[in-house]
């Protein structure tokens, strides 16, 4: 397929940054690099693990200063819990991602033991089972098909072919607020590290949730629940669907599509933010503009970038056609590479969308429109991370 026209609204969109200072924040704010700079790639994997880790437990304590002081209306708190859930986030989506890939740490001992230490203490999928489904499964021939664990999360709960984007909409928001939703999906979390799993991560697991139960005693529900529940309970799965959910595409691939051809066309660039105003004609008017643009990004872009769309995962579609590629820091670079020298060549197979709320439409639209799927059957286990 041909999206010259897509990356080229795109390449205008970005390039309306260009005037503003600090640059390497803004292409890391809304994940897509000018042309200009593809060729700067000093962003380091450990770099990443630093900064992943810093935002977990810097979050954490911060949210524990704010409750201790007493002040239950500091709104302060909110913040706190912004910043310990993208550290959480950051470390799942990314770091364990790259470790299940093998490619976080030169050494494969490495990335299992950093799997499993930090899986353990988020309440998230062992290194094993996520390895599994997610390397030998969603990066394989099950991609874009009902075996495909990610497609079919997202199918039980009723993100089908044939939904209009509205009911689908509606059961979104309704997921996001559902107790029956949250509760299923921590038990699922918890059950991940029990069941299936090797005995020295059982008896991690137990550890940790024993000391869990223990902090909640000597630190007392109002304190456990501003700092732990509600964090890495509710807001991150609200966040680990909402990034579900706008990852692909999640059509079923035709029959005999060439599995590496559905990962191409089921992948897209979600990018935060949208062309910047210009100036020229009534000023008052302009500079109004500028500061409801300015808004807009520091409470709504921003914290989509941080709380969902974390690390490389704004351009996620680079990773499923390069996999455990040793540069994945700089992803937003290589891929932004690729992409022009496929505008030059006059041909691409990348797709562009900016503003999450654009990507949720994007995506919601393409299921609505696919083909039903007749034989799918509502039991279908399922997983989320």
């Amino acid at each position: 397929m041909n999206n010259i026209q897509n990356l080229k609204t795109s390449q205008r969109i970005r390039e309306s940054y260009a005037g503003l200072p600090f640059q390497s924040f803004w292409s890391w704010l809304t994940g897509k690099e000018l042309s200009g700079r593809v060729e700067i790639k000093n962003n380091s994997r450990f770099g990443a693990l630093l900064s992943s880790t810093a935002l977990f437990f810097g979050g954490v304590y911060l949210s524990s200063l704010v409750v201790k002081s007493n002040d239950i209306s500091n709104w302060f708190l909110i913040f706190t819990s912004m910043i310990s859930v993208a550290g959480a986030r950051y470390i799942v989506a990314t770091m364990i991602h790259q470790a299940v890939h093998n490619s976080l740490f030169d050494s494969t001992h490495l990335n299992r033991i950093y799997s499993e230490l930090f899986s353990t203490i988020l309440v998230v999928q062992p290194f094993d089972s996520y390895r599994k489904f997610h390397v030998e499964e969603h990066h394989s021939n099950a991609f874009s098909t009902l075996d495909d664990k990610d497609l079919s999360a997202l199918y039980k709960l009723g993100f089908t072919p044939g939904t209009s984007v509205s009911e689908m909409k509606r059961k979104l928001f309704s997921h996001c607020i559902s107790p029956k939703f949250h509760l299923q999906y921590l038990i699922g979390r918890i059950k991940s590290n029990f069941v299936d799993t090797p005995l020295y991560r059982k008896t991690l697991s137990f550890v940790w949730l024993s000391s869990l139960v223990f902090l909640a005693y000597k630190a007392g529900p109002i304190m456990f629940s501003l700092v732990v529940i509600i964090p890495f309970v509710f807001i991150y799965q609200v966040c680990s669907l909402l990034h579900l959910i706008t990852e692909h595409l999640w059509v079923v691939k035709s029959h005999g599509l060439a599995s590496e051809q559905a990962h191409i066309d089921n992948c897209l660039g979600r990018f935060n933010g949208r062309e910047m105003p210009s100036l020229e004609g009534a000023w008052l008017k302009g500079s109004i503009n500028r500061l409801i643009w300015f808004g807009e990004h520091l409470v709504y872009h921003l914290p989509i970038r941080l709380l969902v769309l974390q690390g490389t995962l704004t351009v996620h579609d680079w990773h499923h056609r390069y996999g455990a590629h040793p540069g994945w820091a700089n992803t937003i670079q290589l891929r932004e590479e690729e992409v022009q020298a496929q505008i030059a060549s006059g041909d691409s197979n990348y797709i562009d969308v900016w503003g999450f709320h654009n990507v949720i439409n994007y995506v919601l639209e393409s299921i609505s429109n696919a083909e039903p799927i007749t034989e799918y059957d509502s039991s279908y286990e399922y997983r989320l991370n």
